[in-house]
Order: C-alpha cells, then sequence, then structure tokens
C-alpha cells in the first residue's frame, strides 16, 4: 500500500493499518517522522492511494490488476461548524458565538464578518486557530440575528470562501420565565408574596398596569431590578382561596416587545 499527495514539501506513508473484519481496514496516515496526521486535512492537496500486485487474500490470490485512485478530501475553505446551529430559535439571552473552519484562520478574517443587529461585544481567534468566537454575547429578545461572512473571509494560506456564508439564529421571545407561588399550586402560605421573573428587561413603567392579582388584593408592587417584580399582600391572605395572577399584553419589554400572548397562573392558599 502506498499513501502520497502532490505536494514536494509534504511526504505520506500508510503508517497503521487496522483490520476491520477479514475484508475492510482503516489506514491511519503518518508523516516521514511516524506522527499520525490529524486534524483537518490541507486545502486543495491531491492525495493518492495504490495497492500494488503484491496484496495477497487468504487463499494466495494475487490484486489483479493493481488498485490506485486519487482524492481532493478538501477541495475549498468552508466553515464546517457553528454555535448556535442555523435556523435555531427560542435562544437564551445570553450565549456563546462560534464559527468552525477545515483551515487556520488569524484576525485578518474579522474584516469580513458582520452581525446583524449589532452586538456589543467582539470575536476572538480559538486557542487551535481554526475559529472563531465571541464569549458570553447579550441579545435582544424577540430578535432575528443574521452572521454572515463574505468572501474576503479566508485561511492562513489565502484561501477564500467561494460563496458568502450566513448563519441564522432566533432568541426567545418576551415571556415570563417564572413564578411564584407556581402555576397550580396549593397550600400557599397566608403570608406569601407574590414573585415574577421575565426572560428579558422589562420596561418597568407598563408594570403595574399590566398586573392583576384576581380577586384583589391590597398590597405594595415592588420592582427590585428590570427582569422582575414583586407584590406584597398588606394583609395576609384568606385561607382556602383560590387566587388568579394576571399579566395583560401591555406588559412591554425594554426592547419594545409586548408580552403575547397574555399570562396567567392560578394558586391556592391553605
Amino acid at each position: 500500500i502506498r499513501v502520497w499527495a502532490w505536494d514536494d514539501d509534504f511526504k505520506v506513508s500508510p503508517g497503521e493499518i487496522m483490520p476491520v473484519g477479514g475484508d475492510i481496514f482503516i489506514l491511519n496516515p503518518t508523516d516521514t517522522l511516524g506522527n499520525r496526521i490529524t486534524g483537518f486535512f490541507p486545502i486543495g492537496r491531491q492525495y493518492g492511494i495504490a495497492v500494488d500486485s503484491t496484496a495477497l487474500d487468504i487463499n494466495g490470490n494475487r490484486l489483479v490488476p493493481p488498485f490506485a485512485m486519487t482524492f481532493v478530501p478538501e477541495p475549498r475553505f468552508r466553515v464546517v461548524q457553528t454555535e448556535p446551529r442555523e435556523g435555531a430559535d427560542s435562544l437564551d439571552l445570553i450565549q456563546w458565538l462560534a464559527i468552525t473552519f477545515n483551515s487556520g484562520v488569524d484576525t485578518s478574517i474579522l474584516a469580513a464578518i458582520r452581525i446583524s443587529p449589532p452586538v456589543e461585544s467582539q470575536w476572538f481567534i480559538t486557542w487551535d486557530g481554526t475559529g472563531i468566537y465571541m464569549p458570553e454575547v447579550f441579545l435582544r429578545g424577540s430578535t432575528r440575528y443574521e452572521i454572515t461572512l463574505d468572501t474576503m473571509a479566508g485561511d492562513v494560506a489565502g484561501n477564500r470562501l467561494p460563496e458568502p456564508f450566513r448563519l441564522s439564529f432566533s432568541t426567545l421571545p418576551f415571556r415570563v420565565g417564572a413564578i411564584y407561588p407556581w402555576n397550580g399550586e396549593t397550600d400557599v402560605a397566608w403570608e406569601s408574596s407574590i414573585h415574577v421573573q421575565f426572560s428579558e428587561p422589562v420596561d418597568t413603567s407598563t408594570v403595574r398596569r399590566a398586573f392583576h392579582l384576581i380577586p384583589p388584593v391590597d398590597g405594595n408592587l415592588v420592582i427590585p431590578d428590570t427582569r422582575s417584580f414583586s407584590f406584597y399582600p398588606l394583609d395576609p391572605l384568606p385561607p382556602a382561596t383560590q387566587y388568579l395572577v394576571y399579566i395583560d399584553s401591555t406588559l412591554r419589554s425594554s426592547a419594545g416587545n409586548h408580552l403575547v400572548p397574555e399570562f396567567w397562573s392560578r394558586f391556592t392558599t391553605k
């Protein structure tokens, strides 16, 4: 068995040959120093594999005619993996963005990348040089994002994308992320308060008009931060009473998204 590459500065030998059953073998090529070749194949490089007629089967029959083939495993510079995946939706608002290529890149590729709408973060090169990433990005809710790489994007060897690359994904819609007491909870303590959290920052000027407790109860509405609010009854809640927490669609996020659909949750005191 002979393995080769059409490039004077690259030598390869069969290396380790592993049988898988009686008629299938796995070939793990090595370089001239005996190191196994790992990672991506160099872009545009043609390889060849040949098996000559000294090859015998278990019955002593020779391989006639000899076998030979050529292949180009990586014909062009391309994106091989993204995070998140293309078309992902309902993503949390804090994300790790990453794009992996089939060849090494450097900071020159950053001039070819765009993200819309813009985010307040920056791209970095991965430790192994085969990708770019943007750590802990804070995204807007109910928003479709698109990342584009134009054909000026290339690897360190000068290979460029043959066509623009696009990746799109969408974030969570504006919604209630958590509530206490939980929906359907019974035996809720009379002195309990109500706490509501949201998937994205809220326009706090819309909270008081949108929040309803049925039957009505006198109390104080407290907004400790832009993602939550709490309601503290002035008096203990009557026993064995069912309450409906209702938040209507006049509630808006700080980005202007309305709460659609409206939210409701029930609990019963003990």
